[in-house]
């Protein structure tokens, strides 16, 4: 950890094997450490003041301009302890994601949509355990794990998005905003991610990177209220009433490529 010098990586183009992240930290909001959202970065803290919390409990503080080196430490929290929200910037090397294709049949399950920004994910997300009440209640075995997919991802950010649990049979379950849909069939680009939920931007961006450099493509359509995607799925694996540990939630991504 240092002064920051004259970085010319903080703005303008990068090469192609780099890439560039702004990361927010608000005030009110610290952000969980995750070790495999920093391997390999180089940070620099662009504006306000940056609070490192350890999990014994001590606090060191940087301010505007230090650069960090944040992978492998034992940190609880990285919070903001200004009015202001501090503002990062990380660039690391791309690294080419694991990922596998594999064919998919058709998947149906009950579900409820809602518009909301990367911000208000709650308002969707926190709608999955009583769907899951909804099927026990019912008597229902639950068919797989529960999952968010992504129907439109707008210019502005905003997000059109449904939380789902797999059924065998949804039809009789809906009613009341809830509603029997499909996952559909086809060949889906596949990956997982270990680690903290806010690491799933970053697993995302990588696994988007690593299917077209391989020359594959997506099975979404750009219209002018932005990109609708035929299947872009995350699936929670993870049991977080029984997993208290965040470096342990494991996530699957499976996003449908386009047909031949």
């Amino acid at each position: 950890m240092s002064g920051r010098a004259d970085l010319p990586f903080l703005h303008g183009r990068l090469p192609p094997a780099f890439r560039r992240r702004v990361v927010l930290v608000d005030p009110d909001r610290p952000r969980p450490y995750d070790a495999a959202e920093w391997r390999g970065a180089l940070v620099v803290v662009e504006r306000g003041e940056l609070a490192l919390h350890c999990h014994r409990g001590g606090v060191r503080t940087f301010p505007t301009g230090a650069v960090l080196h944040l992978q492998d430490l034992t940190l609880r929290t990285l919070a903001c302890p200004g009015p202001e929200t501090t503002v990062l910037i990380a660039v690391d090397r791309r690294t080419p994601v694991p990922y596998r294709t594999i064919d998919l049949p058709d998947r149906p399950y009950l579900g409820i949509r809602a518009t909301c920004t990367p911000d208000t994910m709650a308002v969707i997300a926190d709608r999955i355990p009583g769907i899951i009440g909804r099927v026990l209640g019912a008597g229902v075995p639950v068919g797989g794990a529960p999952f968010l997919r992504y129907r439109v991802l707008a210019p502005d950010g905003g997000l059109d998005v449904e939380a789902g649990v797999p059924v065998d049979d949804p039809a009789p379950l809906a009613g009341d905003g809830l509603h029997a849909a499909v996952l559909p069939a086809g060949r889906y680009a596949v990956a997982r991610h270990l680690g903290h939920l806010d690491g799933l931007v970053a697993a995302t961006d990588a696994l988007l990177a690593a299917v077209t450099a391989d020359g594959l493509a997506w099975d979404v359509v750009q219209r002018p209220d932005g990109e609708h995607w035929g299947a872009r799925v995350e699936h929670f694996l993870t049991d977080l009433r029984v997993e208290p540990d965040p470096a342990r939630y494991e996530t699957e991504l499976a996003f449908r490529l386009a047909g031949d």
